[in-house]
């Protein structure tokens, strides 16, 4: 069975939607320039919670700044294994 899943067709008669990630809904791209050392404490802690390095990001930077957690971070799915992430503050 294939590690993705298949997004179902948005309108009768259009072809099917590419495989692939569920979107993680409206989102922002920016760029971040951070001290290597840094860099390598984040990307291990990424590692760590099972997370991409952007995701684990924006999870600290909503803690952080008490936000709500981005709920991509949250939803179940068929083929991904719980992440180990606590909610609770």
């Amino acid at each position: 069975m294939p590690s993705y899943r298949t997004r179902s067709r948005k309108k009768p008669g259009e072809p099917p939607a590419k495989p692939g990630p569920e979107p993680k809904g409206d989102r922002t791209a920016y760029t971040l320039r951070a001290p290597r050392d840094h860099m390598d404490y984040y990307k291990a802690a990424a590692v760590a919670a099972g997370l991409p390095l952007g995701d684990y990001l924006a999870l600290v930077l909503a803690r952080s700044h008490d936000l709500e957690e981005p709920a991509y971070l949250h939803r179940p799915t068929n083929n991904q294994p719980d992440l180990g992430i606590s909610v609770a503050s």
